[in-house]
């Protein structure tokens, strides 16, 4: 196993479907990523590291499309779907999604697709220290320093950020409406859409006070 790992086993999950089997022949050498990038054996998985350690994953699948990791200031065209995060408060780090929510339809033909967008998140009033007794000041700690919460882990609520993006999807029929979801998914304000020849443009952002948005399409 040691030696396998060697040879780039590490990568597996990466590129392909793994499970754990007693007794199995060691696992194929794996090449090293090019560019510092690995795909999966679909191609709807794209792990690339870039510098200073700020990563990023895509996810580019028929119903979901997704982009985590340092994506802030980058634009990211996945099919019919466009994310173009913005700024965190992690230097760029978030989770950005859209995925279709009406049967089996791809994101291009769905009348119903949620946003997902989210950043640094904590509980209210930790403590953060630099260790061993350096206390932070604002949240979040500071990058390159080992932190702790001890015992000083904070009280409900969670606290959460909301990032900002401009998500351009796919919009080829009728009226196209955006909504800002309450704490339990049920539409609490419109969010402004511009329509262009065959897609829809949306801003989010902290503004609107959540981590996830409705969009609705016309029936074709």
């Amino acid at each position: 196993a040691h030696e396998a790992i060697g040879l780039g086993a590490e990568l597996l999950p990466l590129r392909h479907r793994v499970a754990v089997a007693s007794g199995a022949p060691p696992p194929p050498a794996e090449p090293r990523p090019e560019n510092g990038r690995a795909v999966s054996d679909t191609g709807q998985l794209v792990w690339a590291a870039r510098g200073e350690g700020r990563g990023i994953v895509t996810v580019d699948t028929p119903r979901t499309k997704a982009v985590i990791g340092f994506g802030g200031g980058s634009a990211f065209p996945l099919g019919p779907v466009t994310l173009q995060p913005g700024p965190t408060a992690q230097h760029g780090f978030g989770v950005w999604a859209v995925t279709a929510m009406d049967g089996s339809a791809p994101l291009d033909r769905a009348r119903r697709i949620i946003i997902v967008a989210l950043g640094y998140s904590q509980n209210t009033d930790p403590q953060w220290t630099i260790y061993p007794d350096r206390p932070v000041g604002a949240a979040p700690p500071p990058d390159g320093v080992s932190v702790t919460l001890g015992r000083h882990w904070g009280d409900p609520p969670v606290l959460a950020e909301g990032v900002p993006a401009r998500i351009t999807v796919a919009a080829n029929r009728g009226r196209v409406r955006v909504w800002a979801l309450d704490e339990r998914g049920q539409r609490r304000e419109p969010v402004p859409v511009d329509l262009e020849p065959g897609r829809a443009i949306v801003e989010i952002g902290p503004q609107y006070h959540t981590l996830w948005y409705e969009v609705e399409t016309d029936a074709p």
